[in-house]
């Protein structure tokens, strides 16, 4: 089962800095807390399209998929992972 977690997360960003009446742009570390939804996958298969990865992950019996930007060509397998989200993922089925 998924748990809704807050976590402290960190962040670079732009500041600015007031130099002779200029802002000044440099880069910075920030942190906010935020709510997110943990899982504890059994195990995860990763398909590589390039610069995009689709996931497949087994958590408690249910089966659950999503997407985001990566690298590489192919598909593995990994294993005992436990992964953050914004939101709760919808079940795809079971597993």
């Amino acid at each position: 089962m998924p748990t809704q977690e807050t976590v402290t997360e960190t962040y670079w960003t732009w500041c600015y800095k007031k130099v002779l009446g200029v802002k000044i742009p440099y880069p910075c570390k920030k942190s906010r807390t935020v709510t997110r939804w943990c899982y504890q996958f059994k195990s995860v298969h990763i398909h590589h399209w390039l610069f995009y990865c689709t996931f497949e992950g087994c958590e408690a019996g249910t089966l659950y998929k999503w997407g985001e930007a990566c690298f590489g060509l192919g598909s593995t397998w990994v294993y005992d992972v436990r992964k953050c989200f914004d939101h709760e993922l919808d079940s795809a089925g079971t597993c």
